[in-house]
């Protein structure tokens, strides 16, 4: 796992959600009709990102060492039911 201070992670999350955002402008934007080599399309893909999680309140046996496994657990359930392929986790 890659690991950056605190403002490179901020700036690596900016930058991967502006080029996502910039994606289907820049392909739109040289949409020449028909693709000229297959039919076929790309399967649409999902993403999402979860931030740096914290558990402040006294180890209770099942979020050890201030990390909130809890609130992790119940959100990667979400990534799979929605059918995330990618996820960005952000934190240290």
């Amino acid at each position: 796992m890659l690991r950056l201070e605190k403002g490179w992670r901020v700036a690596l999350a900016a930058v991967i959600l502006a080029a996502l955002a910039a994606y289907p402008a820049a392909s739109a934007a040289c949409d020449d009709g028909p693709p000229k080599v297959s039919p076929r399309q790309p399967k649409p893909w999902r993403f999402g990102v979860i931030s740096d999680t914290q558990w402040t309140v006294k180890d209770d046996g099942r979020n050890p060492g201030t990390s909130a496994v809890d609130i992790t657990t119940q959100v990667n359930a979400q990534f799979i039911e929605q059918g995330v392929d990618l996820v960005v986790a952000v934190g240290d």
